[in-house]
């Protein structure tokens, strides 16, 4: 079970994905505290709708972390791109030329069914210390039904299952390390871009 296609169109036309997007790919780039009043209203109405409307924006925001080519493959191409995600480095990844082969199990991916891209961790690869973030198209990854809970069906947190799927270098977001995002460096150049500065611990 998951959020009828009815209510994932009416939270698309009223740009509540889009709550954490860039402003530069169509998107509203509210501040945390928008962010967290209008999810908290949706989840009088529905827990399930506003958990996933939650992690969408907290996955636009980590989206808006990467370098311009990789916001371009996922908000340049669809506006209305959405993206679901699972931190936890349940995979094994290889070096190849240009990037990373990935094996790995996901579990809770709140809003797969609907989404179209994920960010998902893995070890960071060579041996160096601490995780990435990899960004892949949902196309890329085979969903195991395994929630089946008794409230919060609507989420549809499945786990997502990747075999031998490729990621180039500028689709890699070191995350949990020294030098990664949880630490405040991001790949990110626009001063503008106020948002995607936020520390992310906060």
């Amino acid at each position: 079970m998951y959020l009828a296609d009815e209510v994932v169109n009416e939270l698309v036309d009223r740009q509540l994905f889009r709550l954490w997007q860039p402003r530069r790919y169509d998107g509203l780039e509210v501040d945390v505290l928008t962010q967290m009043v209008v999810t908290s209203e949706l989840a009088t109405h529905c827990g399930s709708a506003a958990w996933v409307t939650a992690l969408y924006g907290a996955c636009a925001f980590f989206t808006g972390l990467y370098s311009d080519e990789a916001r371009d493959e996922v908000f340049g191409a669809d506006k209305n791109a959405r993206v679901c995600g699972v931190l936890a480095p349940s995979a094994k990844v290889r070096d190849v030329p240009g990037g990373i082969k990935v094996d790995g199990l996901w579990a809770y991916a709140s809003g797969v069914a609907h989404a179209t891209w994920a960010t998902v961790g893995a070890p960071r690869s060579g041996g160096a210390e601490g995780t990435s973030l990899l960004l892949i198209p949902v196309s890329d990854f085979s969903v195991e039904l395994t929630w089946d809970p008794t409230g919060m069906r609507g989420t549809a947190s499945n786990t997502i299952r990747g075999t031998d799927v490729f990621v180039p270098n500028h689709r890699i977001l070191s995350f949990f390390a020294a030098d990664g995002a949880i630490a405040g460096h991001t790949a990110n150049e626009h001063s503008d871009e106020a948002l995607y500065r936020t520390p992310l611990a906060g």
